[in-house]
C-alpha cells in the first residue's frame, strides 16, 4: 500500500507546503500489534505482548518542497475496540522547541478518498 502524507503550514494563513519537516507514520501489524511497545495487551485474545526494540510498520522522512512524504507499507490490522487506522505526524521546529500534529487516519476514510 502506498501512503502519501502532505504537510501544510497553516500558521502563515496561506496554507503553504510544510517543507523540511519530519513526517512520521506508524500502525499495527495484521493481528493488531505495534512495534517498540513495552508489555501491553492489544486485545482480541493475543495476551500480553512486548515488542520493545523491534521496529516494524514505522517510518520517518523529511518532507520535500511540496510538503510530501511517501511510504510503502501494508494495510494495518484490527484490534479490539478500535477501527482500522494509521497514526501520522508532521513535526515542526521553532527555535529550541518542537511541535507536532498527530492525526489518526481511519482506513475507511483513506480508501474512500482514494476512490473518489
Amino acid at each position: 500500500m502506498s501512503l502519501k502524507i502532505i504537510g501544510i503550514d497553516s500558521a502563515t494563513g496561506s496554507c503553504v507546503p510544510a517543507h523540511w519537516r519530519l513526517g512520521r507514520h506508524l500502525h499495527c501489524n495484521a493481528v493488531g500489534i505495534y512495534s517498540d511497545e513495552s508489555s501491553y495487551n492489544p486485545g482480541g485474545g493475543t495476551g500480553v505482548v512486548t515488542t520493545t526494540g523491534q521496529r516494524f510498520l514505522r517510518g520517518y522522512q523529511i518532507t520535500d518542497a511540496n510538503g510530501e512524504v511517501k511510504f510503502t507499507t501494508i494495510c494495518p490490522g484490527l484490534y479490539m475496540g478500535r477501527t482500522i487506522h494509521i497514526h501520522v505526524r508532521i513535526r515542526t521546529w521553532s527555535n529550541s522547541s518542537d511541535t507536532s500534529t498527530l492525526e489518526r487516519l481511519r482506513l475507511a476514510d483513506l480508501l474512500r478518498r482514494r476512490h473518489q
